[in-house]
Protein backbone atom coordinates (compact mmCIF):
# COMPACT_ATOMS: atom_id res chain seq x y z
CA UNK A 1 0.00 0.00 0.00
CA UNK A 2 3.05 2.02 0.79
CA UNK A 3 4.31 1.84 -2.42
CA UNK A 4 1.14 2.72 -4.54
CA UNK A 5 0.90 6.09 -2.20
CA UNK A 6 4.89 6.97 -3.38
CA UNK A 7 4.02 6.04 -6.93
CA UNK A 8 4.84 9.07 -9.37
CA UNK A 9 2.14 8.55 -11.29
CA UNK A 10 -0.66 8.36 -8.75
CA UNK A 11 1.54 11.28 -7.03
CA UNK A 12 1.54 13.40 -9.84
CA UNK A 13 -1.94 12.72 -11.58
CA UNK A 14 -3.31 13.71 -7.38
CA UNK A 15 -0.76 17.00 -8.13
CA UNK A 16 -2.71 17.82 -11.44
CA UNK A 17 -6.01 17.58 -9.89
CA UNK A 18 -5.09 20.38 -6.95
CA UNK A 19 -3.88 22.71 -9.17
CA UNK A 20 -6.88 22.09 -11.54
CA UNK A 21 -8.32 25.78 -12.08
CA UNK A 22 -4.78 27.25 -12.80
CA UNK A 23 -4.98 24.54 -16.08
CA UNK A 24 -8.34 26.11 -17.20
CA UNK A 25 -6.63 29.31 -16.98
CA UNK A 26 -3.94 28.31 -18.42
CA UNK A 27 -5.79 27.11 -21.60
CA UNK A 28 -7.60 30.51 -22.11
CA UNK A 29 -4.39 32.52 -21.89
CA UNK A 30 -3.33 30.17 -24.43
CA UNK A 31 -6.10 30.65 -26.54
CA UNK A 32 -6.37 35.09 -26.14
CA UNK A 33 -4.94 35.79 -28.98
CA UNK A 34 -1.68 37.91 -27.20
CA UNK A 35 1.36 35.88 -28.66
CA UNK A 36 0.99 33.66 -25.91
CA UNK A 37 0.84 30.26 -27.59
CA UNK A 38 4.70 30.84 -27.97
CA UNK A 39 4.75 29.22 -24.53
CA UNK A 40 3.95 25.72 -25.97
CA UNK A 41 7.49 25.93 -27.69
CA UNK A 42 8.56 25.44 -23.73
CA UNK A 43 5.99 22.93 -23.18
CA UNK A 44 6.80 20.28 -25.52
CA UNK A 45 10.66 21.51 -25.06
CA UNK A 46 10.56 20.38 -21.61
CA UNK A 47 8.61 17.02 -21.98
CA UNK A 48 10.64 16.29 -25.16
CA UNK A 49 13.63 16.37 -23.15
CA UNK A 50 12.02 14.71 -19.85
CA UNK A 51 11.80 11.58 -21.92
CA UNK A 52 14.73 11.57 -23.80
CA UNK A 53 16.29 11.61 -20.36
CA UNK A 54 14.14 9.72 -18.57
CA UNK A 55 15.40 7.46 -15.81
CA UNK A 56 13.18 4.54 -13.93
CA UNK A 57 11.75 6.43 -10.83
CA UNK A 58 9.59 3.73 -8.72
CA UNK A 59 8.73 5.72 -5.47
CA UNK A 60 8.94 9.28 -4.52
CA UNK A 61 10.82 9.90 -1.17
CA UNK A 62 10.09 12.44 1.59
CA UNK A 63 11.64 15.55 0.16
CA UNK A 64 9.85 15.35 -3.17
CA UNK A 65 6.47 14.96 -0.91
CA UNK A 66 7.63 17.82 1.06
CA UNK A 67 8.22 20.07 -1.77
CA UNK A 68 4.83 19.43 -3.33
CA UNK A 69 3.13 19.86 -0.35
CA UNK A 70 4.48 22.93 -0.20
CA UNK A 71 3.41 24.09 -3.36
CA UNK A 72 0.14 22.85 -2.66
CA UNK A 73 0.08 24.41 0.82
CA UNK A 74 1.16 27.64 -0.73
CA UNK A 75 -1.74 27.65 -3.63
CA UNK A 76 -4.49 26.86 -0.86
CA UNK A 77 -2.85 29.39 2.35
CA UNK A 78 -2.36 32.50 -0.97
CA UNK A 79 -3.85 31.70 -4.14
CA UNK A 80 -6.82 34.11 -3.51
CA UNK A 81 -4.22 36.95 -2.88
CA UNK A 82 -1.97 35.97 -5.05
CA UNK A 83 -2.41 36.80 -9.40
CA UNK A 84 -3.05 33.61 -11.51
CA UNK A 85 0.53 34.23 -12.67
CA UNK A 86 2.00 33.66 -9.63
CA UNK A 87 -0.26 30.58 -8.69
CA UNK A 88 0.73 29.22 -12.20
CA UNK A 89 4.62 29.49 -10.97
CA UNK A 90 4.00 27.66 -8.09
CA UNK A 91 1.91 25.33 -9.81
CA UNK A 92 4.59 24.17 -12.91
CA UNK A 93 7.28 24.87 -10.23
CA UNK A 94 5.60 21.40 -8.74
CA UNK A 95 5.53 19.80 -12.45
CA UNK A 96 8.76 19.92 -12.41
CA UNK A 97 10.06 18.52 -9.03
CA UNK A 98 7.87 15.49 -10.62
CA UNK A 99 9.66 15.20 -14.03
CA UNK A 100 13.22 15.97 -11.86
CA UNK A 101 12.53 13.48 -9.27
CA UNK A 102 11.29 11.14 -12.30
CA UNK A 103 13.57 11.73 -15.30
CA UNK A 104 16.69 12.85 -14.07
CA UNK A 105 16.86 11.76 -10.02
CA UNK A 106 17.22 15.17 -8.91
CA UNK A 107 14.72 17.39 -6.62
CA UNK A 108 14.26 19.93 -8.95
CA UNK A 109 16.07 20.11 -12.47
CA UNK A 110 16.94 23.99 -12.95
CA UNK A 111 16.72 23.63 -17.05
CA UNK A 112 12.85 22.26 -16.38
CA UNK A 113 11.57 24.83 -13.96
CA UNK A 114 12.89 27.44 -16.46
CA UNK A 115 11.38 25.63 -19.21
CA UNK A 116 8.25 25.31 -17.50
CA UNK A 117 7.79 28.84 -16.40
CA UNK A 118 8.56 30.26 -20.28
CA UNK A 119 5.90 27.85 -20.77
CA UNK A 120 3.23 29.91 -19.08
CA UNK A 121 2.05 33.44 -20.73
CA UNK A 122 5.09 35.55 -19.24
CA UNK A 123 5.83 37.67 -22.54
CA UNK A 124 2.47 39.81 -22.10
CA UNK A 125 3.75 40.28 -18.25
CA UNK A 126 7.46 41.26 -19.28
CA UNK A 127 6.20 43.78 -21.25
CA UNK A 128 4.34 45.20 -18.59
CA UNK A 129 6.58 45.45 -15.89
CA UNK A 130 9.77 45.77 -17.78
CA UNK A 131 9.71 47.18 -21.18
CA UNK A 132 9.12 50.83 -20.09
CA UNK A 133 12.71 50.39 -17.98
CA UNK A 134 14.84 48.54 -20.21
CA UNK A 135 13.46 51.06 -23.21
CA UNK A 136 14.21 53.95 -20.92
CA UNK A 137 18.24 52.45 -19.94
CA UNK A 138 18.41 51.50 -23.53
CA UNK A 139 17.63 55.30 -24.36
CA UNK A 140 20.87 56.50 -22.42
CA UNK A 141 23.15 53.84 -23.60
CA UNK A 142 22.73 54.32 -27.21
CA UNK A 143 23.00 58.08 -26.81
CA UNK A 144 25.86 57.62 -24.73
CA UNK A 145 27.38 55.44 -27.78
CA UNK A 146 26.44 58.16 -30.53
CA UNK A 147 27.96 60.86 -28.61
CA UNK A 148 31.32 58.84 -28.61
CA UNK A 149 30.31 58.48 -32.17
CA UNK A 150 30.25 62.19 -32.39
CA UNK A 151 27.09 62.99 -32.68
CA UNK A 152 25.33 65.03 -30.40
CA UNK A 153 22.13 62.73 -29.15
CA UNK A 154 20.36 63.15 -25.92
CA UNK A 155 18.14 60.86 -24.45
CA UNK A 156 14.80 61.97 -23.16
CA UNK A 157 13.34 59.35 -21.72
CA UNK A 158 12.30 56.32 -24.19
CA UNK A 159 13.45 58.89 -26.77
CA UNK A 160 16.59 60.29 -28.68
CA UNK A 161 16.84 64.08 -29.23
CA UNK A 162 18.86 64.78 -32.57
CA UNK A 163 19.13 67.03 -35.02
CA UNK A 164 15.34 68.44 -33.80
CA UNK A 165 14.03 65.40 -34.89
CA UNK A 166 13.06 62.60 -31.85
CA UNK A 167 13.52 58.92 -32.33
CA UNK A 168 11.53 56.76 -30.26
CA UNK A 169 12.45 53.48 -29.00
CA UNK A 170 9.03 51.45 -29.11
CA UNK A 171 7.64 48.85 -26.69
CA UNK A 172 8.58 45.92 -29.44
CA UNK A 173 12.36 47.69 -29.21
CA UNK A 174 12.14 46.87 -25.30
CA UNK A 175 13.57 43.44 -26.90
CA UNK A 176 11.28 41.33 -24.24
CA UNK A 177 10.44 38.70 -27.24
CA UNK A 178 14.32 38.79 -27.67
CA UNK A 179 14.55 38.18 -23.89
CA UNK A 180 11.78 35.14 -23.86
CA UNK A 181 13.20 33.35 -27.08
CA UNK A 182 17.20 33.88 -25.66
CA UNK A 183 16.32 32.06 -22.19
CA UNK A 184 14.59 29.42 -24.01
CA UNK A 185 17.24 28.50 -25.64
CA UNK A 186 19.68 28.91 -22.51
CA UNK A 187 17.05 26.68 -20.76
CA UNK A 188 16.99 24.16 -23.34
CA UNK A 189 20.85 23.59 -22.90
CA UNK A 190 20.54 23.57 -18.62
CA UNK A 191 17.89 20.97 -19.26
CA UNK A 192 19.43 18.69 -21.76
CA UNK A 193 23.37 18.88 -19.86
CA UNK A 194 21.77 18.60 -16.68
CA UNK A 195 23.57 21.39 -14.76
CA UNK A 196 23.70 22.49 -11.65
CA UNK A 197 22.46 25.44 -10.35
CA UNK A 198 25.62 27.76 -9.65
CA UNK A 199 26.13 26.52 -13.41
CA UNK A 200 22.66 27.12 -14.41
CA UNK A 201 22.90 30.76 -12.68
CA UNK A 202 26.17 31.62 -14.40
CA UNK A 203 24.52 30.58 -17.61
CA UNK A 204 21.30 32.84 -17.37
CA UNK A 205 23.22 35.79 -15.83
CA UNK A 206 25.87 35.00 -19.29
CA UNK A 207 22.29 34.60 -21.44
CA UNK A 208 20.74 38.08 -19.95
CA UNK A 209 23.91 40.43 -20.54
CA UNK A 210 24.15 38.96 -24.23
CA UNK A 211 20.95 39.40 -25.06
CA UNK A 212 20.70 43.14 -23.77
CA UNK A 213 23.90 44.07 -25.52
CA UNK A 214 22.36 42.95 -28.53
CA UNK A 215 19.28 44.65 -27.71
CA UNK A 216 21.19 47.99 -27.74
CA UNK A 217 23.03 47.04 -30.89
CA UNK A 218 20.06 46.60 -32.56
CA UNK A 219 18.74 50.14 -31.25
CA UNK A 220 21.68 51.92 -32.34
CA UNK A 221 22.12 50.61 -35.92
CA UNK A 222 18.49 51.60 -36.55
CA UNK A 223 18.78 54.34 -35.31
CA UNK A 224 21.51 55.49 -38.21
CA UNK A 225 18.89 53.40 -40.59
CA UNK A 226 16.00 55.66 -39.52
CA UNK A 227 17.74 59.03 -39.75
CA UNK A 228 19.07 57.92 -42.89
CA UNK A 229 22.26 59.14 -41.27
CA UNK A 230 23.91 55.52 -43.25
CA UNK A 231 21.86 53.28 -45.12
CA UNK A 232 21.30 49.96 -43.73
CA UNK A 233 20.97 47.05 -46.80
CA UNK A 234 17.98 45.56 -44.10
CA UNK A 235 14.93 46.26 -43.25
CA UNK A 236 13.72 47.49 -39.74
CA UNK A 237 12.62 43.77 -39.11
CA UNK A 238 15.28 42.35 -40.41
CA UNK A 239 18.22 44.06 -38.41
CA UNK A 240 16.25 42.35 -35.47
CA UNK A 241 16.35 38.86 -37.29
CA UNK A 242 20.08 38.93 -37.97
CA UNK A 243 20.90 40.11 -34.55
CA UNK A 244 18.83 37.68 -32.90
CA UNK A 245 20.63 34.63 -34.96
CA UNK A 246 24.18 36.03 -34.13
CA UNK A 247 22.88 36.08 -30.19
CA UNK A 248 21.77 32.43 -30.69
CA UNK A 249 25.27 31.50 -31.50
CA UNK A 250 26.19 33.42 -29.10
CA UNK A 251 24.70 31.52 -26.62
CA UNK A 252 25.50 28.23 -27.87
CA UNK A 253 29.38 29.29 -27.81
CA UNK A 254 28.60 30.21 -24.41
CA UNK A 255 27.40 26.79 -23.12
CA UNK A 256 29.18 24.72 -25.41
CA UNK A 257 32.92 26.04 -25.74
CA UNK A 258 32.76 28.17 -22.14
CA UNK A 259 30.11 26.23 -19.85
CA UNK A 260 30.71 22.67 -21.26
CA UNK A 261 33.21 21.27 -18.19
CA UNK A 262 31.16 23.06 -15.75
CA UNK A 263 28.29 20.16 -16.46
CA UNK A 264 29.04 18.54 -12.99
CA UNK A 265 25.30 18.50 -11.25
Amino acid sequence: MSKLLTSPLLVGAAYLLSFWPIWHWYVLRMLDGADEPWGLLAFIAVLLIASIRYRKCIQFDLIPFTLLSACIACYCLLGDMLPPLLNAIVAVTGLSICLSRVCVQRYLQPGFAMLAILSLPVIASLQFYGGYPIRLLTSHIVSLLLGMSGLFAESEGTVIRWAGELIAIDAPCAGIKMLWSGMLTNALFIAWFNYSWRTCIVASMLTSFCVFCTNVLRSYILFYRETGLYEVPLSHEGVGLVLFLVLVQVICFVHLIVLRKRTNV
